[in-house]
């Protein structure tokens, strides 16, 4: 067997830390594929990890070489459709595609386009790396989870990828129970992202402040009323290792969610506390607090665009 043929999609702070720890495998061959301005923009800067730049190759969907075992999405989930159709073309029978995208809904998205036999899921947890231009700073690398729905016995093309982790010790997990697993991230990235953001809370300040805290707190109980519901349990052990994980991440570090609002880069408050929202409503679930939350960020949205901003 060849060497995997493996494209990275978006060069942000998940995207590049995970390029810099795989660049020297020796299972496999990457390369970053972007399109128009992205791919000019990759072509002519290129991509640093802690100061070091990244010898990686980036093609475009039309001067790609190859077709790619496995793609793997990092890029915003506001940026999933347009990017879809760009890769489209590169997709091929066998071709894979791993979503490391916030939420719990780009999987459906993504097998609507191409199938579910062509589609992983996939999650990043633990992360701190923070991207400014081209350049991505990072201490802790994070979780990178994926598989199947079910991995009692991980597919073949689940264990592709784990043999290229292994390999580069890039810290991985593949749960048994996929929807179990993609749920508690949900209730993480709900719980922390938009209260960060309309803070300003670095992560220092959610470890210690009893405030911010409290509405963490309620946010992810909105999350665990709703999963509950669609016969997800995330109990309070679940909630536990997040407090865990949450504590050892830099103090000085932001989510990706301030970062966008630092930026002024449109959020993801959609596949947040909208989705939230949304279910909440379908499935008879009050959410209060994230309704409010989600009327916050979508109003920082609007003053991004203003002329004053």
């Amino acid at each position: 067997m060849g060497k995997i043929d493996i494209a990275i999609v978006g060069a942000g702070a998940v995207g590049a830390n995970l390029a810099e720890q795989i660049v020297n495998t020796k299972l496999a061959q990457i390369h970053f594929l972007a399109s128009g301005e992205r791919f000019l923009r990759l072509e002519k800067n290129g991509t640093l990890v802690n100061g070091d730049k990244l010898a990686i190759p980036v093609y475009s969907p039309e001067t790609v070489k190859s077709t790619p075992d496995l793609v793997l999405l990092c890029v915003k989930a506001t940026q999933l459709a347009q990017t879809l159709e760009e890769i489209a073309p590169t997709v091929g029978e066998k071709t894979q595609v791993l979503s490391f995208l916030n939420g719990v809904e780009s999987e459906e998205i993504i097998a609507e386009r191409f199938g579910w036999h062509r589609t992983l899921y996939g999650y990043v947890v633990g992360i701190d790396a923070m991207r400014t231009d081209n350049h991505t700073r990072v201490s802790e690398r994070g979780l990178h989870v994926f598989g199947r729905a079910d991995n009692t016995e991980p597919s073949a093309e689940v264990r592709m990828l784990e043999s290229v982790f292994k390999e580069c010790e890039v810290r991985y997990d593949i749960p048994t129970d996929m929807k179990h697993s993609l749920w508690w991230k949900f209730m993480v990235n709900v719980g922390i992202n938009p209260v960060s953001a309309i803070l300003r809370a670095p992560y220092g300040v959610l470890q210690t402040s009893k405030h911010a805290q409290r509405l963490m707190s309620d946010s992810i109980k909105e999350v665990r009323l709703i999963a509950a519901k669609q016969g997800v349990t995330l109990s309070d052990e679940d909630v536990s290792r997040w407090h865990k994980i949450l504590s050892s991440l830099d103090a000085d570090a932001e989510t990706s969610m301030l970062q966008d609002v630092n930026a002024k880069r449109e959020t993801e408050v959609g596949i947040f506390c909208d989705t939230v929202c949304k279910m909440g409503v379908s499935l008879g679930v009050a959410t209060p607090l994230n309704k409010t939350m989600a009327s916050m960020l979508h109003a920082i949205n609007d003053a991004r665009l203003s002329p004053q901003s």
